[in-house]
């Protein structure tokens, strides 16, 4: 990077990073441990709520002292050749990121900036989220600009500023937050010249962008009930609950009391389960509730535009965010219903990008966006905006049926044996009595036919089909996934065959992508091996597509 003028942050930029600290991997994660532990010091002797009420004080004193350090010794600097930071109070650290490694500029809003006019600007390198820079409270116009430069940028001849140095070298003293009349007055990054831009620039800085998608209120909160997100936060809950109180109980000796409560709710009999039934179903009415309040916060005021080679997704409710999809980056497009979403015509989209994150871990911020409150009629319409062939969805081959006979005698055939086989001892030793016997025996069968429904229709959802360009992978049981990406996105293939598929001839193919892994199991060895060598030759000869 050339030399240039480091510049500190806004003095509000400290209100993101504190409140920053509540929300994501700070306090608000440990919210319930830090209730727990204070319920418990209250109940003891020595300490009294005026005692914990003064620590929370000091910590959150604390916190806030942490903030404002954190913005004073914030530095960033952003020139022609990328951008850097130097951040950390105790522990200092720089990132320097080169417009060529830039992946997405995006911004995002949380709602006490709103009345401020100031967004957090978010630099997303290729790697992923240990490239990201946050340059927290800027003015809107100079984060508008910082992404508009890298559009002309990307789409410019050999140099990559061309005529747009138009405004000047570096950020002058003040950077963004320099005024002159009310109008902010940054050198770097230039402001668009038509006249001067490459070919194609001045009809690019021109074009409007297009709304592609806009769902409305009612069919964000139908998204938000059919996809059930707080079924998975209840059971991530309950998990940290759990584990919080586990050492309280231990303690209190609450054990043989909640042994107690165990033995009268079985000892209750067909009144227990009558009045399990409606808790049941008044618990999955609130959780279908939540999960549509929490589609609504988050993809409040949805809307997916086109803007010349990218696509800007905007939405949110506390917090708005501004998003870029780059197709040149675009590593796979995935359409996803769930099992109530089918009944009901309703589907989304995930349209990946490079990311270090795991599927599981995906964030926003890790290169998967998510296209909500769409319908099966209109999917391919949308999915074709990003890329003409991943509209065509020609029919797909099967996996072979040793896929099914594998997991059947796996994961149904072998525990049934063995529990048959342990229910049948336990009774010859007496301790079971032939009624119970049959019952047990009953309930193993049962629980067996249902296993090999499952995967049977396992089986039966899993596909794949091929040609010159993309591939496309279906999966599913109750629910269904199309994963849709283009051969020359793939980086590594791997061919793995396990004892049963050698005896079987068979193989199964792991696609290795910028974003992830794409699995095709028990292929026929011919065919895993033409696909690993197509998708090879056309990585290796095809134009490379920039990750």
């Amino acid at each position: 990077m050339s030399e240039a003028t480091w510049h500190k942050l806004s003095p509000w930029a400290a209100l993101p990073v504190a409140l920053g600290g509540l929300g994501r991997g700070g306090l608000l994660q440990a919210l319930p441990g830090f209730v727990i532990l204070g319920v418990f010091l209250a109940n003891v002797d020595a300490i009294g709520w005026r005692e914990v009420g003064l620590g929370a004080a000091a910590l959150l004193l604390a916190l806030g002292a942490y903030a404002v350090a954190w913005q004073q010794r914030f530095r960033y600097r952003i020139d022609e050749h990328g951008i850097a930071v130097q951040r950390g109070v105790v522990q200092r650290s720089e990132v320097e990121l080169s417009w060529q490694r830039v992946r997405n500029v995006d911004l995002r809003q949380p709602f006490y900036l709103r009345p401020l006019e100031r967004v957090a600007l978010i630099v997303e390198g290729s790697g992923g989220q240990e490239e990201e820079i946050a340059i927290q409270a800027v003015r809107r116009e100079f984060g508008e600009r910082v992404r508009e430069s890298l559009v002309i940028q990307q789409g410019a001849t050999a140099d990559p500023l061309g005529g747009l140095r138009a405004g000047g070298g570096s950020t002058p003293a003040g950077a963004e937050d320099g005024h002159a009349g009310g109008v902010v007055t940054v050198g770097w990054p230039p402001r668009a010249d038509p006249a001067t831009s490459a070919a194609g620039g001045a009809a690019a800085v021109d074009e409007q962008p297009q709304v592609l998608h806009q769902p409305t209120t009612g069919e964000i909160l139908l998204h938000g009930a059919i996809n059930g997100r707080a079924f998975g936060l209840l059971l991530a809950g309950i998990g940290a609950v759990f584990g919080a109180l586990q050492p309280l109980i231990s303690e209190a000796d609450l054990v043989p009391v909640l042994v107690d409560v165990q033995d009268r709710i079985i000892g209750s009999g067909t009144t227990g389960l009558i009045l399990a039934v409606p808790g049941l179903l008044v618990l999955s009415v609130l959780l279908v509730a939540v999960s549509a309040a929490i589609a609504l916060v988050r993809f409040h005021d949805f809307q997916m535009l086109r803007d010349r080679d990218r696509f800007r997704i905007r939405h949110g409710l506390l917090e708005t965010r501004e998003r870029t999809l780059r197709t040149s980056k675009l590593q796979a497009v995935t359409v996803v219903e769930t099992a109530v979403g089918r009944l009901l015509g309703r589907c989304h989209v995930l349209a990946h990008q490079a990311s270090s994150a795991s599927e599981e871990q995906a964030t926003a911020s890790d290169g998967t966006a998510e296209i909500p409150a769409l319908t099966t009629g209109t999917v391919r319409d949308v999915v074709r905006r990003f890329d003409a062939v991943y509209g065509d969805w020609p029919p797909m081959a099967g996996v072979d049926p040793a896929f099914r006979r594998f997991w059947v005698i796996r994961v149904v055939v072998l525990p049934a044996l063995a529990a048959t086989v342990g229910v049948t001892a336990l009774a010859v030793w007496g301790a079971l009595s032939a009624a119970l016997l049959a019952v047990l025996i009953a309930l193993v069968a049962a629980v067996a036919i249902l296993g090999v429904a499952l995967v049977h229709g396992r089986w039966r959802h899993w596909g794949w089909v091929t040609d010159d360009e993309v591939v496309h992978i279906g999966s599913g049981l109750l629910g269904r996934r199309r994963e849709t990406f283009r051969l020359d996105r793939v980086q590594h293939v791997t061919v793995r065959r396990t004892p049963y598929q050698r005896r079987h001839g068979l193989a199964s193919l792991v696609l290795s992508l910028a974003d992830g892994d794409r699995h095709v199991p028990f292929l026929h060895r011919e065919d895993a091996a033409a696909l690993a060598n197509l998708a090879l030759f056309t990585s290796e000869t095809r134009p490379h597509r920039e990750l």
